[in-house]
C-alpha cells in the first residue's frame, strides 16, 4: 500500500513538473519501518508505510514536498558531497537548499504558505547571492562569504555586511523548520578511497537521469519558467564536473599493478586448455592490471592578484576529490604542490590523503605580483636534481593565463586550468588547456548552480 502510495506522489508532481518525470520515478521503494517518513542511499527510497499512509490521508502536501526534498537531494549529489563537513550543519544546509528550490517553483501541487522563519533565511541568502549548501554552511558557521563575478570572497578580502551568527536555539529552529527527510544513509565520507561499488552505481544511476531530465526540459514549452530552469540546471554542473574528470583521466597515464584483473584472462592458458581437453579452456586471470594513475604530479596555483584563497581552495578539493573517485589518486602518490607568481612563494610536499585536505583547510595564499610561469618549471627540474622529486608524470597549473609562458615545450605534460576566459592565441600550442567554468568550484556551482 506504501509503494502505491508514494507511486500517486510522483505522478501528481510529475503533473506539475512533466519533464522531471524521470528523476521522480529515479529510485525504486522500499518499505522500511526503521527509517523518518522518507530515507534514500541513493538507489532505494526507503520509507515507513504506516506513516507514509497516514501523511497521504492527513497531510498530502507534506509528503509530496518530502517526496521532491528527497529526490532533489539525490539528483544535487548531497548525499556524497559532504566532504569532511560537519554532519549536522550540512545535513541542514542541503534541506535548505532543496527546499529553497521547492518553495521557488509556485506549482499547486507543492505551494505552502512561507513561515518567517523562511522569509527571514531566504532573504539572507537573496542578500548573499547563495543558493548552494556550501554557500548556506558558510552562512550557518557564520562565515561572511559573498559571490562576486566568477570569485568567491571572505569578508577578510572584501568589505561587507556584518557577519550574521547563529545561536543554538536558532539553529534548533532552523533544522526543525527545513526538515524533510531522514539522512542517515547518506555517505560517510570521512576514507574517501573507500567507495564501494554501489555508491558507485548510485552516482552513475543519477549521472543518467541527469542527462534525460536535461533533455526532456529542452524540449519542453515552459522554457522561460525561471525556478523550473533553475531547478533542472543540475544536470548542466553534472556534465561539466564529469567533463573535467574526463580531462584528468586523458592527462593521467597507464600503469600496471600487481594484483588479480577477473576482468581479463591469460589467453596462453585458454588455448592450452583448448588443445589439451578438445572443450573446456583453462581460465586464468591476469595477475596485473592496467589503470589510470598518477604516482606522482605537481599542482601549481597562481598566486597574483587576480587569484582568491577560496576559489583556490574549491579547484583543490574537486581535484582531489575526482581524482580519489576514479582511482587515480592512490596510496602511493605524491603532490608537489606550488605556489608561484613572479616567483616560487610556496612548496609543500604532500605524501597522503590526510595530508592533502590539511593543505586544502589550512590555504594561505602567498604573492600578489604578477604572474610568470616559468619558475615552476624551472623549481620542478630543481627537486628532480636534488632528488626531492621522482619521475613527475605532469604539471597541473592553475591560473588567469595572463602572464609570461616558457618559449619550449617542456618536457613534463602540463595542463593550465584557466579560472577565467582566456586569450587562447596567447597560450603555446603544446599546453593542455581546460576552462575552470568547466569546473565546480565556484560558490555557486558546488553542488548545483
Amino acid at each position: 500500500m506504501g509503494e502505491k502510495v508514494l507511486n500517486c506522489v510522483a505522478e501528481e508532481i510529475s503533473a506539475d513538473l512533466p519533464f522531471f518525470s524521470p528523476a521522480l520515478f529515479g529510485l525504486t521503494p522500499k518499505a522500511r519501518e526503521d527509517v523518518g517518513t522518507l530515507c534514500t542511499n541513493g538507489l532505494y527510497l526507503y520509507f515507513a508505510s504506516d506513516k507514509c499512509i497516514r501523511l497521504f490521508k492527513n497531510n498530502p502536501l507534506f509528503l509530496r514536498r518530502t517526496y521532491l526534498h528527497t529526490i532533489l537531494h539525490c539528483i544535487y549529489g548531497h548525499l556524497w558531497l559532504r566532504r569532511g563537513r560537519n554532519r549536522e550543519l550540512y545535513n541542514l544546509a542541503c534541506d535548505i537548499a532543496v527546499e529553497y528550490i521547492i518553495d521557488g517553483l509556485d506549482k499547486k501541487s507543492l505551494n505552502r504558505v512561507l513561515s518567517y522563519i523562511r522569509q527571514d533565511f531566504y532573504s539572507l541568502m537573496r542578500e548573499r547571492h547563495i543558493i548552494s549548501p556550501a554557500g548556506i554552511y558558510g552562512l550557518l558557521l557564520g562565515e561572511n562569504v559573498e559571490k562576486s563575478g566568477n570569485d568567491t570572497k571572505s569578508v577578510n578580502e572584501k568589505t561587507s555586511a556584518a557577519v550574521r551568527k547563529f545561536t543554538d536555539e536558532e539553529l534548533s529552529a532552523l533544522s526543525l523548520e527545513f526538515y524533510g527527510d531522514d539522512h542517515s544513509l547518506w555517505w560517510d565520507d570521512s576514507n574517501k578511497a573507500s567507495e564501494t561499488p554501489q555508491q558507485k552505481k548510485a552516482k552513475e544511476h543519477w549521472e543518467e537521469i541527469s542527462s534525460r531530465v536535461q533533455h526532456q526540459r529542452s524540449r519542453s514549452d515552459s522554457g522561460e519558467d525561471e525556478a523550473e530552469n533553475t531547478l533542472a540546471s543540475f544536470a548542466v554542473a553534472n556534465k561539466k564536473r564529469r567533463s573535467y574528470r574526463d580531462f584528468l583521466l586523458k592527462f593521467a597515464r597507464l600503469r600496471e599493478h600487481a594484483h588479480v584483473d577477473d576482468s581479463e584472462m591469460d589467453l596462453a592458458y585458454y588455448s592450452y586448455g583448448l588443445e589439451l581437453y578438445g572443450n573446456i579452456p583453462i581460465i586464468e586471470p591476469l595477475e596485473t592490471k592496467e589503470e589510470k594513475t598518477l604516482r606522482e604530479f605537481v599542482i601549481a596555483v597562481d598566486t597574483s592578484y587576480s587569484t582568491s584563497g577560496e576559489l583556490v581552495r574549491r579547484f583543490l578539493q574537486e581535484t582531489i576529490s575526482i581524482l580519489l573517485e576514479s582511482g587515480i589518486y592512490g596510496g602511493d602518490t605524491v603532490v608537489h604542490f606550488l605556489q608561484c607568481d613572479e616567483k616560487i612563494r610556496d612548496y609543500v610536499r604532500i605524501s597522503d590523503i590526510r595530508m592533502a585536505e590539511n593543505v586544502i583547510k589550512n590555504l594561505k595564499l602567498s604573492g600578489g605580483g604578477n604572474t610568470d610561469f616559468r619558475p615552476v618549471f624551472t623549481y620542478t627540474r630543481r627537486l628532480q636534481e636534488e632528488g626531492r622529486a621522482g619521475k613527475v608524470q605532469g604539471i597541473l597549473y592553475f591560473t588567469d593565463g595572463r602572464g609570461t609562458y616558457p618559449e619550449k615545450m617542456p618536457d613534463i605534460k602540463t595542463a593550465f586550468i584557466f579560472m577565467d576566459k582566456y586569450d587562447r592565441k596567447s597560450v603555446p600550442a603544446w599546453a593542455l588547456v581546460h576552462e575552470a567554468a568547466d569546473i565546480d568550484i565556484t560558490g555557486e556551482k558546488d553542488e548545483h548552480q
